[in-house]
Formats: structure tokens, sequence, C-alpha cells
């Protein structure tokens, strides 16, 4: 009742009606935002890592001099009709991606992040050219770091930029993580 008389009252002198209410609101949000950046519960990214890795000083971060200017990725999930159970639904999926990438100091590598993945094939190329230069590859399964060189003597990436194609196979998770599959039932009760 007393927001309508004040309402009112301002509405007849002409100035805009601003509800006491709504400013309680947001000054329980601020108040609120303050407590949550002041008292986080949240533990820096040190206190998660088990004490071994710490001590080994693993750096998981991609090395700087190589940026990536743009990702195709193409996914072909391998599911079947849901709804068979004679056959079950196959736990793999088929990907390609291309990396455009700018590679901006000389380097000896091209480091990037892969986990659970089979790589089935790699090509390499300037942007600018169709010819794949030769390339090896390592896997480091503790970061995860995929290291890819060229497989010729001394040689290196110089700055410009590249193309990097992958063919990769994976499987599905279960745990929610990376590429997963799931399902629910409907109305009708058929599995999607």
């Amino acid at each position: 009742m007393l927001h309508n008389y004040v309402f009112q009252k301002l509405l007849k002198e002409g100035r805009q009606y601003i509800p006491i209410m709504q400013w309680e609101t947001v000054t329980f949000a601020a108040l609120l935002l303050q407590i949550l950046m002041t008292t986080s519960t949240l533990h820096p990214l040190e206190e998660g890592v088990s004490s071994d890795i710490r001590e080994r000083n693993i750096n998981y971060r991609l090395p700087t001099n190589v940026k990536p200017i743009h990702y195709k990725i193409t996914l072909d999930p391998l599911i079947d009709d849901p709804d068979s159970i004679d056959e079950p639904v196959p736990s793999t999926f088929i990907g390609k991606v291309i990396i455009t990438v700018n590679v901006i100091e000389e380097t000896e590598s091209i480091t990037l992040h892969y986990n659970n993945l089979t790589i089935n094939e790699v090509s390499i190329k300037k942007a600018d050219t169709d010819t794949d230069l030769p390339v090896k590859h390592t896997y480091d399964p503790d970061t995860h770091f995929w290291v890819i060189s060229l497989d010729l003597e001394k040689e290196t990436f110089k700055e410009d930029e590249y193309v990097i194609t992958t063919r990769y196979t994976g499987h599905h998770q279960d745990d929610m993580y990376g590429f997963y599959r799931s399902s629910y039932k409907d109305t009708e009760n058929k599995r999607v």
C-alpha cells in the first residue's frame, strides 16, 4: 500500500518511480557478490593437483610460439538406431579436424592437446601450398601433449601459417567427459 501511495505522489510531481524493493534487491545482490568474491571456497588449481605431479613441476600449458587461427571439426558418432535391441550402439566415433595455425616464432615442433584418441592420419602443409610436409609425432600421456615435428633433419617450422589435418577415432565416454553418449526415455518410453 505504501508503494502505491509513493507511486501516486511521484507521478503527480512528474518524477520517476523506483520502488524501494528494487533498491533493496540490488543492494542485496551487490553484497552477496562481494561476499562470494572475498570468501570463495574454490581451491586454487595447485591444491587440486596431487603432490607427485606438483613435485615433478609438470607444465600443462601449450607453448605460446604457435597460435591457432581456425578449427574445422567433423565428428561421426557412429550411432545406429537406439531402439534396436539386436545391435548394440557402437561406442566409437570417427573425427577429422583441420587446424590453421600461425607459427609466431620459428620452432622445431607444434604441440597440441588430445586425450583418449587414436590418431589414424596426420598431414601438415603451409597454408598457401598443397604439398604435405613429412612429419613425425609423439604423445606424452602425462600432459596429453601431442608433439608434431618435421621428419627432416634440422628442419623447423618457420614463421608462417600451416594447416594441420588429422583423422582420428575415439570412444564415447560414459562419464560425461569429452564426447560422451547419453540417452533418455521419451513420453512413449522409447530410448532416445
